[in-house]
């Protein structure tokens, strides 16, 4: 007597067998902007890093910033400019995160991030760090909750201009991506000090920390 062989179930027709697979393959985009829509929140947190009701880095955020920083006319200097800053005691504001400075700034400059590393475990910060490990990252960043009193303090100090500086420098000129221009950290912390009635103050760095080490400035460390 011939044995009997087991045959898996079939799904019994090929649409149902689509209808049955369709949550599995929906699950991950799903899970995406769960993840997005908490990070939204969590940048909306205790910070005050809020534009008009939008998270800081949404594009609609970046319209207003752009459109607010043109209208003020925010100044970009050059490498050499901000080269005889630092030889001459000028406020040079490194707004990158705490790491980033140490591992290398222009000399003379203070270090007032506008984003830190996340710290805590409250429920808002293990949604953010959830946030960034989905999408691969394991050293996420939140706004620095001190940075508007921070950055106030020194430039009440200031004697006089003071530079910001990112990695990038970003700009306000029309871009292939958007005709906003290129949102950087340092062109929000200048949003931020707009909102102080301080901007008239501060310029930018044009290209950045990026800039200034490709051009073989002194950098310390």
């Amino acid at each position: 007597m011939a044995a009997k062989v087991a045959v898996p179930p079939t799904c019994g027709s090929l649409a149902r067998c689509r209808v049955s697979a369709a949550p599995a393959s929906r699950a991950r985009p799903v899970a995406r902007r769960a993840v997005r829509a908490a990070a939204a929140q969590m940048d909306r947190g205790a910070s005050g890093m809020d534009v008009e009701g939008n998270r800081p880095t949404s594009p609609r955020a970046w319209r207003i910033m752009s459109r607010t920083l043109k209208a003020a006319n925010l100044q970009f200097v050059s490498v050499d400019k901000v080269a005889s800053m630092s030889k001459g005691g000028g406020t040079i504001i490194d707004v990158r995160p705490p790491a980033d400075y140490e591992a290398g700034h222009i000399p003379g400059s203070v270090s007032v991030p506008l984003y830190q590393p996340i710290s805590g475990w409250s429920v808002r910060q293990i949604w953010r760090r959830a946030g960034f490990a989905f999408f691969g990252v394991f050293n996420g960043t939140e706004p620095n909750p001190n940075f508007v009193k921070d950055v106030q303090e020194v430039l009440s100090n200031s004697k006089g201009a003071a530079v910001l500086v990112c990695s990038q420098g970003g700009t306000l000129q029309e871009t292939a991506a958007s005709v906003d221009g290129k949102q950087t950290r340092s062109l929000m912390a200048a949003y931020e000090i707009s909102l102080l009635g301080k901007l008239k103050q501060v310029s930018v760095l044009e290209g950045g920390f990026a800039a200034w080490a490709k051009a073989g400035k002194e950098i310390e460390e």
